[in-house]
């Protein structure tokens, strides 16, 4: 179930990925039909040998008052622990800058690939918002093929916020790995066929490098 259900949503994929870093909606709506394609395909193959629940489930009577509580307590506590993971990943993206590890990592494998592409995928291996505006130095269709991988692959930042839903029920990470590969294999072939298909070019435009604050630029009510 928890391997086709983790996907980057149209918010994430078009207003934080598509519009900053190639100024093009289209490519946003790209990246966003591949991640469904890449839903079903893994979907339909989680579910071929699922057998289905017999046993109805009995909802459990409670008071309105208690499930409102418990549902917002419960809200509170996974939006808690999305914050902190993307956090402590963005923190640690930056101590590996200062210490020098991730150049030493970039130049390591910049034997294997461009240096820029490198930078990209090892940040967004650790914290996808900060590995795709990474892929905006990354020139061409190969930036956007990049960032599909990237958005489909989620990061780790996203994979300890799953591990903390899934603790108490002590239920494996390693099928979800498994068909994670499939899910990012299908969504890049799916981007680079929708690129083919409509013969749509990739121009990379500078990232912002964080938010601009400015002064009294806000309601003071809000």
């Amino acid at each position: 179930f928890f391997g086709c259900c983790v996907n980057s949503g149209p918010a994430f994929v078009i207003g934080s990925v598509a519009l900053p870093l190639y100024q093009n909606r289209k490519l946003g709506f790209f990246l966003f039909f591949s991640n469904i394609a890449a839903f079903f395909v893994v979907g339909i193959l989680t579910g071929i040998h699922q057998k289905a629940i017999q046993t109805p489930i009995q909802p459990k009577r409670q008071q309105i008052a208690f499930t409102f509580v418990h549902s917002v307590l419960s809200s509170i506590k996974s939006m808690g622990s999305i914050c902190g993971f993307v956090l402590i990943f963005s923190a640690v993206i930056g101590l590996l800058y200062d210490t020098g590890v991730m150049q030493s990592l970039v130049s390591l494998f910049g034997f294997f690939m461009d240096s820029n592409l490198a930078k990209g995928l090892l940040v967004g291996c650790l914290e996808v918002t900060n590995g795709t505006i990474a892929c905006g130095d990354i020139p061409g269709i190969t930036s956007i093929l990049a960032v599909a991988g990237l958005t489909a692959f989620g990061g780790f930042s996203v994979h300890f916020q799953i591990k903390s839903i899934l603790l108490p029920t002590g239920i494996s990470m390693k099928p979800f790995y498994c068909y994670r590969l499939i899910y990012v294999l299908v969504s890049v072939v799916g981007v680079w066929a929708l690129l083919q298909l409509t013969q749509t070019s990739v121009s990379t435009f500078a990232a912002a490098t964080g938010v601009q604050g400015i002064w009294f630029s806000f309601s003071p009510v809000s």
